[in-house]
């Protein structure tokens, strides 16, 4: 098992205890069996760190590090018998390593999750909405995709199996449909299943399973494998405690009309992997629950320490509950276009979904922006109505329950949701109504972004400099160099940015309350639009707030500066824009923030 924080690869007992643990990788998220090794990765180091089996302990086996596996490091590993592959969220690529062959295949923005099945090799990307497929070989993957499979919605995890040359697809994630605002409530945003059936430039829908009506919500765990004359799929849910095991007959893809047959069981929120022991016992890791939890039946965790938590403690886990799990919103349905969600079916990992959304109101869209750093970064929204982040939770939790029959003042324990009531942190805290909002407050406030880009090195390079001085004359008016987006006084001086740029914090959030209206249509305020925060902007996709440009290179070289205004999009013919090696120079600088 391995552990984020503080970077950590353990080993359990099949009673869930610690047998050894060992350090790994900074962040460590990445873990793969290969040979007779164990192999760890994490998101900022480039090189895999080896372990090994000695007895009934583990050990680490540096002489089999992977050096260099990565140009920045690795989100999820998978192996065959002669091949390890990752995926580099950062720099969007497929990383393989075969023997003495290594290189590196471009892949849509944010890989989260690669599979490798004997002649394939997918790649997850929830904020590109989709999975992608390559032929394998006993060199590496073959540079172009054979496949893709798309989706309207963020598809979060994959698996896959194969049999007689077919190659079947389980992708768990958001509906294949478009956000639908117009009822008030988040429609259309339910949790599925779908199977494809894939070959050579075609992609086949074999099932799409509506699992989030079964009460499994935003599924990020499955396993597959093929019984007889079906593909079996279980599923398990980050956002609810129910799994599915959903069983498709494999004629389907000659227009069978046999239904796939949905079995749900008792599980925990939580779920990011899932495992059989030797006797069948289904194990799911979770990240909620902070444990390896047995489900089925009874779920339980495997531990020998019962968890102890304070009373600020227990907030902060009310608080992530009512963000990634149904407790926000708990009695929402599936009927129709109403949907079971969590902020996570919009926000994944607390980020973004990658989606241009309607917003009910006129012609009117918008992207989707992360829910990190939020604290110092009001008045919130592109619209700027909500002028704290107290005033913006209280008016999530009424869109949260539009729709649903019931009230957003509730007290949890009235709640149809046992788990967290059996939590041993639950007794801990107070959960009236007013105690939500305060946990949802206390999280999100304690929610920081990821660590930039340059995070660790003391200087800009020459072109990141100059980058600076290009944003500081012609960006910094509206994308103000301020610690707090609506106090003027916290802004930093230039001579300052390095520094705070290049530290862990990245605290800068270069955003300032009022409206511009700088060309990018339709407008969502009458005076135009907030300007937006770019911290971590590199990381986010589609970029404006109709989300029409898809990179860093295409804001900027849209820029235009006509007599002292500034234009995202139009302007006259004869407005100046930046020249290249400036357009150059800006997007690095832009890269850090």
């Amino acid at each position: 098992m391995v552990y984020e924080t503080p970077g950590a690869l353990a080993l359990l007992d099949t009673s869930g205890a610690t047998t050894s643990a060992l350090d790994a990788p900074p962040g460590a998220k990445a873990l793969a069996a290969f040979a007779d090794l164990l192999l760890v990765g994490g998101p900022t180091s480039p090189d895999l760190w080896a372990y090994r089996l000695q007895g009934s302990a583990l050990v680490r086996a540096p002489e089999r590090d992977v050096h260099a596996f990565a140009a920045r490091g690795v989100r999820s590993l998978a192996t065959t018998n002669r091949c390890i592959y990752g995926v580099d969220q950062r720099s969007d690529e497929l990383r393989f390593h075969c023997g003495d062959r290594a290189g590196a295949v471009p892949v849509p923005r944010g890989p989260t999750q690669v599979v490798a099945t004997p002649d394939h090799v997918l790649v997850t990307s929830p904020v590109s909405h989709v999975v992608t497929v390559f032929d394998a070989t006993e060199r590496g993957p073959v540079t172009s995709p054979i496949a893709t499979i798309p989706n309207d919605g963020p598809l979060f995890v994959t698996s896959a199996a194969e049999r007689g040359g077919d190659l079947f697809v389980a992708s768990g994630g958001v509906e294949n449909h478009p956000l639908d605002r117009r009822g008030g409530s988040f429609g259309y945003v339910d949790s599925f299943l779908y199977v494809h059936l894939v070959g050579k430039g075609h992609v086949d829908t074999v099932a799409a399973i509506n699992v989030g009506e079964h009460g499994v919500v935003t599924p990020r765990a499955l396993l597959t494998h093929i019984d007889g004359d079906a593909l079996v799929v279980t599923a398990a849910a980050y956002g609810s405690d129910r799994g599915a095991v959903i069983t498709v007959p494999l004629s389907q893809r000659a227009g069978s009309s046999t239904e796939p047959r949905v079995t749900t069981f008792a599980a925990a929120p939580g779920i990011v992997a899932l495992a059989r022991t030797a006797d069948g016992t289904l194990l799911g890791a979770s990240r909620i629950l902070d444990g390896i939890i047995a489900l089925g039946d009874e779920p339980h965790r495997l531990e020998s320490t019962p968890l102890e938590v304070d009373a600020e403690d227990a907030e902060l886990r009310l608080g992530e509950a009512m963000f990634f799990t149904t407790a926000m919103a708990p009695w929402q349905s599936s009927e129709g276009p109403l949907s079971r969600f969590t902020c996570e079916t919009c926000h994944f990992e607390g980020g973004i979904d990658g989606r241009i959304h309607a917003t009910g109101r006129a012609d009117i869209v918008a992207t989707t922006k992360p829910l990190f750093g939020l604290l110092n970064n009001g008045p919130h929204f592109t619209r700027a109505l909500d002028e704290d982040m107290a005033t913006m939770i209280f008016a999530e939790f009424r869109v949260a329950a539009k729709n649903s029959g019931h009230d957003a003042w509730f007290d949890l324990g009235e709640a149809p949701i046992e788990w967290i009531r059996r939590e041993p942190w639950y007794g801990a805290t107070a959960h009236d109504a007013p105690a939500l909002r305060h946990a949802l407050f206390s999280y999100l406030a304690s929610s920081p972004h990821p660590p930039p880009e340059g995070a660790g090195r003391d200087h800009f390079d020459v072109s990141e400099q100059r980058g600076a001085e290009v944003f500081e004359d012609r960006c910094a008016s509206c994308h103000a160099a301020r610690l707090i987006a609506s106090d003027p006084q916290s802004e930093v001086a230039f001579d300052d940015w390095e520094g705070l740029v290049l530290s862990t914090a990245g605290p800068i959030v270069w955003a300032r309350d009022g409206y511009e209206k700088t060309g990018v249509v339709p407008y969502v305020h009458t005076d135009g639009a907030r300007p937006s925060s770019l911290r971590r902007i590199s990381r986010k996709t589609p970029l404006f707030t109709n989300g029409t440009a898809r990179s860093l290179e295409e804001v900027v070289e849209g820029a235009r500066f006509d007599a002292g205004t500034f234009f995202h999009a139009g302007g006259s013919a004869r407005a100046e824009r930046l020249d290249a090696q400036q357009a150059r120079d800006l997007v690095a600088f832009l890269k850090l923030l």
